[in-house]
């Protein structure tokens, strides 16, 4: 199966009290028509689009789908992002030649349902109990609380949550980066109790996988990381340590 063209198609996705997302599709065809699609975030321009496509396709433009070892590696594909999207959309072909869902290619169907969570927005405790009770309504019950760094009001606005939905959803906490580990070790000392599923990326870029590592020593909340994750070698080295458990994998770091 040889690519023939590829076309590209950038869509901006609103956010909620934010700037708008960028989503990049990418349409491979081969060349007797049969077509697959990826998608990644980039910060590409509208007026990129044709350029880029005019660089980016005699680089492609007959290679196998099946040779994704080779495509993934090509120097031509950058950002890692787009390289995602190429090596998804040879997936996508791949599935469709074969009439499989592509999971059947990776060890099976790991799970028939997954869930979706919803990251809150606002300012205030108020604003964030509000947008909790949006998200609930529509049947989004795993949430993502962002943190701001500052110990008493992030413990306000945990709380204002905790308080408000008991046992009702099921609350994570993404501090990107925002603690040091002394002010992370006391703001964890203040939710031992409380009924929370993770806290994402407690430490800033100070600190890596050890002292994350040795912070989980000290608390029964599970710590999750994802900032810094972009190989293979990362995963294997976080696993060695043992005790954290929980990673958020984002392919687009790992270009594929």
């Amino acid at each position: 199966m040889i690519i023939n063209d590829i076309e590209f198609y950038l869509v901006e996705i609103p956010r909620q009290a934010d700037i708008g997302f960028r989503s990049l599709f990418v349409r491979l065809l081969s060349h007797n028509g049969l077509e697959g699609w990826g998608e990644a975030a980039v910060s590409w321009r509208q007026d990129e689009i044709e350029p880029r496509r005019k660089q980016i396709l005699p680089i492609l433009s007959g290679r196998s789908i099946f040779d994704l070892e080779e495509l993934i590696h090509l120097e031509e594909l950058q950002p890692k992002a787009l390289r995602f999207a190429v090596d998804m959309a040879c997936w996508d072909m791949i599935g469709r030649l074969f009439k499989h869902p592509v999971c059947h290619f990776h060890g099976g169907e790991y799970r028939h349902h997954i869930p979706i969570i919803a990251r809150l927005s606002g300012n205030s405790p108020e604003e964030y109990v509000r947008s909790a009770q949006e998200f609930s309504h529509l049947g989004y019950h795993w949430q993502t609380l962002p943190l701001s760094g500052n110990p008493d009001s992030d413990i306000k606005c945990i709380t204002a949550l905790l308080d408000t939905f008991a046992n009702r959803i099921d609350l994570r906490l993404d501090a990107s980066g925002k603690y040091d580990y002394s002010d992370c070790l006391s703001f964890l000392s203040h939710l031992e109790k409380k009924n929370i599923a993770m806290l994402i990326d407690p430490l800033n870029e100070e600190n890596g996988f050890y002292e994350a590592s040795a912070l989980q020593e000290q608390t029964e909340i599970p710590i999750a990381l994802r900032r810094g994750i972009c190989s293979a070698g990362n995963v294997l080295e976080i696993t060695k340590r043992g005790n954290i458990r929980r990673l958020v994998l984002d392919p687009q770091e790992f270009g594929s």
